[in-house]
């Protein structure tokens, strides 16, 4: 059992505006993945967080809102490898970058960090327009079983996103999304290492030392609605990735090219579908 406190409050300056705060005491378990690697691992500490918010919110018009939070969480009883101290284990397990079989005889010492301000414009649907823009910047941080504080895998630190439509009639719909990150961290290949085991190994003495380039990419799509008695009937077209960036999704190591080589996310992607709602 644990002991999880959260507390919130809202002042209403004016008709347009209120300010909010918030703060609480989190835990979540580990991932049953992590805990069936060894007996001793049943015995870890959940990993707990303490969330802190503020916030305010002001209505520009009618039907558009702005939004602007700072957020902090500090995060504790992380499990940590000895045998691997640089690493933050349970982001390598969700990402697959494990430098090793099992974690064994770890210990709940990891500690990390986020905070960040976000700022947000949303538009309701009104005279056939309706949008959202919404931007972040933030830092994510481990501090390792050796004391040095590094980066998280996820920590664009700028997020920034446009997403809107137009509905010219109830019966068709345009709609848009674009969305740019900054470059995520990543350990690099370790290419002498890769070429001795013929299989990508990664450099355990450059955890998280990198960064991909920056992610963007742009999804269009256009519904078409018919309506029946209790029920409608929606094909729609979608082009995912419009301007076919190339983004990268991760290095590894080729074995037949005998190199390190780069893994692209997908490419400009149309795909048609039929949507039937009741």
């Amino acid at each position: 059992q644990t002991w999880s406190p959260r507390a919130s409050l809202a002042w209403q300056i004016d008709p347009l505006t209120r300010i909010s705060a918030a703060a609480g005491l989190y835990h979540q378990n580990l991932p049953v993945l992590l805990l069936a690697q060894a007996p001793g691992n049943r015995r870890l500490q959940d990993p707990r967080a303490i969330h802190t918010l503020l916030g305010l919110e002001r209505l520009l018009t009618e039907n558009t809102r702005f939004t602007l939070e700072w957020y902090e969480k500090k995060y504790d009883r992380f499990p940590i490898d000895p045998g691997q101290p640089s690493l933050f284990v349970v982001d390598e397990l969700f990402y697959g970058n494990g430098f090793f079989a099992a974690h064994q005889d770890m210990i709940s010492t990891g500690e990390a960090r986020s905070r960040g301000v976000e700022a947000m414009v949303q538009k309701k649907l009104a005279q056939n327009f309706y949008g959202l823009v919404s931007a972040s910047y933030f830092r994510t941080r481990f501090r390792d079983g050796e004391q040095r504080w590094r980066d998280r895998v996820y920590d664009n630190r700028f997020l920034l996103s446009l997403q809107g439509g137009y509905k010219p009639a109830h019966a068709m719909e345009v709609s848009a999304r674009w969305i740019y990150a900054g470059g995520a961290p990543y350990t690099p290949v370790d290419a002498k290492a890769s070429a001795a085991a013929g299989r990508t190994v990664l450099d355990a003495g450059r955890i998280n030392g990198f960064r991909y380039p920056a992610y963007h990419s742009l999804n269009l799509r256009v519904d078409r609605r018919l309506t029946f008695s209790g029920s409608n009937l929606v094909a729609y077209l979608s082009v995912w990735n419009l301007y076919n960036r190339k983004n990268i999704a991760a290095w590894f190591w080729n074995e037949a090219k005998k190199k390190v080589d780069v893994i692209y996310q997908y490419s400009a992607l149309p795909i048609i579908g039929l949507e039937y709602e009741f």
